[in-house]
């Protein structure tokens, strides 16, 4: 199973989409580039291309700090 978890703002933590096996990128725990720019109007947004992404390579450095309350 892939998931896509949002990891900030209101809905943090919450899984957004469960992506099917095949979208896994072989012999790691990311989601394949080229499988989601050819599934992504149908597994992410439909009204969207993937040519208007942005995409993170990497992870973060340091976490985003809350802020305080």
């Amino acid at each position: 199973m892939t998931a896509s978890i949002r990891d900030c703002g209101y809905d943090a933590g919450n899984i957004l989409v469960v992506f099917p096996p095949e979208a896994k990128l072989e012999g790691m725990a990311a989601i394949s580039p080229t499988w989601l720019a050819h599934h992504w109007q149908k597994w992410v947004d439909p009204s969207s291309t993937p040519d208007d992404v942005w995409v993170l390579k990497g992870g973060r450095l340091e976490p985003e700090k809350l802020p305080d309350e």
